[in-house]
């Protein structure tokens, strides 16, 4: 049986390991520019066979939804290069669609703020 006490410490270490790249208590929401796009990007890991999706959303400056696909994402890589795909592929497909000038947004803070 694995110590709570072993898993709560681990836990609040990987916490506190990204709390320096998580963003301040001070920061607000704040509208889009008129006329921009958003580009919303997240995977999904089964973690009985290690599959991967990739779901990517524009809205306009009006929160309308405008394109939206899921797809397979390539196994046997890292979640970070598939988080790192989805954004590449998202980047593209938004492009490709011309909806720019482009804000790209992410869960993962580790891509999101390099």
């Amino acid at each position: 049986m694995y110590n709570t006490q072993i898993y709560d410490a681990e836990f609040k270490a990987a916490i506190d390991s990204l709390r320096p790249s998580l963003p301040s208590q001070n920061v607000c929401w704040q509208p889009m520019r008129v006329g921009s796009f958003k580009l919303n990007v997240d995977v999904a890991v089964d973690l009985k066979d290690g599959s991967r999706g990739v779901g990517i959303l524009v809205c306009d400056s009006n929160s309308n939804l405008l394109r939206a696909v899921a797809i397979v994402a390539p196994g046997m890589v890292s979640v970070l290069a598939t988080e790192l795909y989805a954004m590449k592929v998202g980047m593209s497909f938004a492009i490709d669609a011309s909806c720019v000038p482009l804000v790209l947004e992410s869960d993962d803070v580790q891509l999101v703020q390099k």
